[in-house]
């Protein structure tokens, strides 16, 4: 069975990430299901998202998804904090001592295909966006916790 101060300190850091990278007027989606003799809970924002390449060492730690120098705010829980990319490496660690798994699937925003590119922070201040349908499908990133089902 999940230590639930365990779980608890991962969904915190997964919905603090996904704050952090979805632009103010954004949408965040928590959901949770059972699927056989597990429990998979999954973190969906309408963010930038993640580039097929970073996404290869989005768990190794001291990594940066976007040029540091383009951004962070330094401070939680805002868009573009930023952080020292540890929290990812430490989930995953977790993960490996208590038996669940971590996992990301996102689609960069079309709008900044690189990490160059940058957000304006706030949908109404996309210039590509007119609506916010228009940025809920421009980019998105889903993290995966999955870990077996008590009882």
């Amino acid at each position: 069975v999940m230590d639930p101060a365990i779980l608890g300190n991962i969904l915190v850091g997964l919905l603090k990430n996904a704050v952090e990278n979805t632009p103010d007027e954004g949408t965040i989606r928590i959901l949770s299901e059972r699927k056989d003799d597990r429990i998979l809970l999954k973190v969906h924002d309408f963010g930038i998202g993640i580039t097929e390449e970073n996404q290869k060492s989005i768990f190794d730690g001291l990594f940066h998804t976007q040029e540091t120098d383009l951004y962070t705010s330094r401070k939680p829980y805002d868009f573009n904090a930023g952080g020292k990319g540890l929290d990812l490496l430490k989930m995953k660690g977790y993960g490996q001592g208590f038996g669940f798994d971590l996992s990301v699937e996102s689609r960069r925003c079309v709008y900044l295909p690189t990490d160059r590119d940058t957000c304006p922070g706030r949908i109404s201040a996309c210039p590509h966006c007119k609506r916010s349908e228009d940025c809920l499908s421009s980019g998105e990133s889903t993290f995966f916790l999955s870990f077996p089902a008590g009882g």
